[in-house]
């Protein structure tokens, strides 16, 4: 059933009261009642279908179980809430082509609010109040300074939204401790572009009763990437996407559980080429310095690479595991070596180098050159190997070096992207002339330590000094040695420079070449 109210008619229901005017319907003191399964539409025309209700005459209220579709403004003046008897049945629909305002002197809480709207918008000149399910079919609602609370503490109470209809402004949501993945379309504009979609994926969190959400760009003092300090498994981060900063602000700390986030990618400028290289960040809310962006790494988890939460098609950012509330937004890593290399080294075998090399996650990884040096500075191409692409497993990699130079050779490692970026691993080197005693010396750049392997059949002292560029004699170290030895020294108080290691013993004496890069 419909009850169509046109402005050029008057219908006299069960009820007092209840005026029309050229401004849309005037509630002074009625009660209206919309059964279940009845549609009141008010239209009168776009922007003359208004609902007044007026505080003069008795508090006018409406019980409704059925729809109200408004194309007008809201005005509620009335002392005490314009709805009585909220069962969770009755809906009002703001349904225009054009804008549409919510004000008056008195909240609204509607028991459901649908917003189906070509284009434009409802805008807030008040705080309004939904209890039960939000319907963001086409519209958008923008805020101002107030705020759409959602009182609802059911997730699936956000019944829709998209990029055409959404929070343009605050948006109180509120939530209970338990597993639910709460959506919050927020947005900081009215067109499709301004949309900044925000997921806060609920793990039991206690003690928090509404979260305060808005997304803005970032607009800091200090809004500089280079003062950036945080990284994600040894990776920089060398990038925050000032687009969107989603802010999180509890009505209390919690006291237990934790939260995670799925901030989405879409209108960040992105692509399919920073797959596996972004992930989300947080601050303190009253941070204005990008020093205090974090991974929280040691504290949280996100995604394996090349699954939901590190890709660009799947849509979003993912972290979980904070326990704390702040600012959020998407950060980019350095284009540099997407892998972890656990371990580089060079071994002589007979007349042939044999050099290992091994790592924990790869990303993106083409295929490794191989290049070798007589000096440690001019390196030169050996041969290569292909990358195992995308991994989060330990990869063992080798190659041999058939002809290595007379006296020191050096080694690195050379990774290549699918997309051609490249970047270089540590040096390592060998005295490739066969020596019963001294077998090798190579530098481990990942620890910062120096390697000495002995393989002696008496005891014999050996002495080991390390020059720097000007022949000042940095390190001083003395050892004796039986059989098969690997001394280590620690090299980490060195700076970065090219240095001579001097290894002698009474019939025996090795000088090489070494950078050591900090």
């Amino acid at each position: 059933m419909i009850i169509r109210f046109n402005l050029l008619i008057f219908i006299s229901l069960f009820f007092i009261n209840l005026l029309f005017s050229q401004g849309g319907i005037v509630n002074n003191g009625a009660t209206i009642v919309i059964p279940s399964g009845v549609y009141l539409v008010i239209d009168g025309g776009a922007g003359v279908g208004n609902y007044l209700n007026k505080t003069n005459v008795n508090h006018g209220s409406i019980d409704i179980d059925g729809t109200m579709i408004l194309e007008g403004n809201w005005t509620n003046n009335a002392s005490n809430n314009v709805f009585i008897n909220r069962d969770g049945n009755g809906t009002v629909q703001f349904t225009s082509t054009g804008n549409q305002n919510i004000n008056g002197t008195t909240k609204t809480i509607f028991e459901n609010l649908t917003i189906n709207k070509t284009g434009d918008e409802v805008a807030l000149a008040i705080d309004a109040e939904v209890e039960k399910t939000l319907d963001l079919d086409d519209g958008v609602i923008t805020t101002g300074i107030n705020y759409l609370i959602h009182s609802s503490i059911v997730a699936a109470d956000l019944a829709s939204f998209s990029n055409a209809s959404f929070i343009n402004g605050n948006y109180r949501r509120y939530i209970e401790s338990n597993v639910s993945t709460y959506t919050l379309p927020l947005g900081n504009g009215t067109t499709s572009i301004d949309y900044h979609r925000f997921d806060f994926v609920n793990n039991s969190i206690v003690g928090v009763n509404f979260l305060n959400t808005k997304v803005e760009p970032i607009a800091d003092e200090d809004d500089d990437d280079e003062n950036l300090t945080t990284s994600q498994s040894g990776t920089p981060i060398i990038d925050i996407l000032e687009t969107a900063q989603w802010s999180t602000i509890p009505d209390a700390l919690p006291s237990g559980g934790s939260y995670g986030v799925k901030l989405f990618v879409e209108n960040l400028a992105m692509s399919d080429a920073d797959n596996n290289q972004f992930c989300a960040v947080k601050r303190d809310d009253a941070s204005i310095d990008y020093a205090d962006w974090s991974t929280f790494e040691s504290t949280t988890t996100i995604p394996n690479i090349d699954v939901a939460g590190r890709t660009y098609a799947d849509g979003y950012a993912q972290r979980l595991g904070y326990t704390t509330f702040s600012k959020h937004a998407v950060a980019k890593g350095v284009h540099g070596l997407p892998i972890e290399l656990l371990d580089f080294s060079a071994k002589q075998n007979s007349e042939i180098v044999n050099l290992f090399w091994n790592t924990t996650n790869e990303i993106n990884n083409d295929f490794f050159t191989i290049e070798k040096s007589n000096n440690g500075v001019d390196f030169n191409y050996l041969g290569f190997v292909d990358g195992a692409g995308n991994s989060n497993s330990i990869q063992n990699y080798s190659f041999n070096d058939n002809r290595p130079f007379e006296g020191v050779t050096y080694y690195r490692l050379k990774q290549t992207d699918f997309d051609g970026r490249y970047s270089y691993s540590n040096i390592v080197s060998v005295n490739t002339k066969y020596n019963n005693e001294i077998q090798a010396v190579w530098y481990n750049k990942e620890n910062n330590e120096l390697n000495v392997e002995f393989n002696t059949v008496n005891s014999t002292d050996f002495y080991v000094c390390i020059y720097d560029m000007c022949g000042k004699q940095v390190i001083a170290k003395s050892d004796n040695v039986e059989g098969k030895q690997n001394d280590i020294i620690n090299l980490q108080f060195l700076p970065t420079g090219i240095y001579t290691i001097s290894v002698t013993s009474e019939k025996y004496k090795l000088n090489k070449k070494v950078v050591i890069i900090q």
